[in-house]
């Protein structure tokens, strides 16, 4: 998911990702993955869908970055 938020940020391209986390042991979007992606859904004023606790899919359209500075905690995966 990390790559794919990246190239989409970066090109302004949308991407679907379908079984995230399927070869995990844990899989499915975990709460650190849900702070990512609102993280970069705010940079560039994305459309999402599936991004929820416990989604296997994501969508991500990327609308135009949003001029500004934020600053985001995201957390560790063993945070709660």
């Amino acid at each position: 998911m990390r790559i794919s938020l990246t190239l989409a940020l970066i090109m302004g391209l949308p991407f679907t990702l379908a079984n995230i986390r399927g070869r995990r042991k844990k899989t499915r979007l975990m709460a650190q993955h849900l702070k990512t992606v609102d993280a970069a859904r705010k940079t560039v004023m994305a459309n999402v869908e599936g991004v929820r606790l416990g989604s296997q899919f994501v969508t991500f359209e990327p609308a135009g970055i949003l001029p500004g500075h934020s600053d985001i905690a995201i957390g560790t995966a063993g945070a709660s």
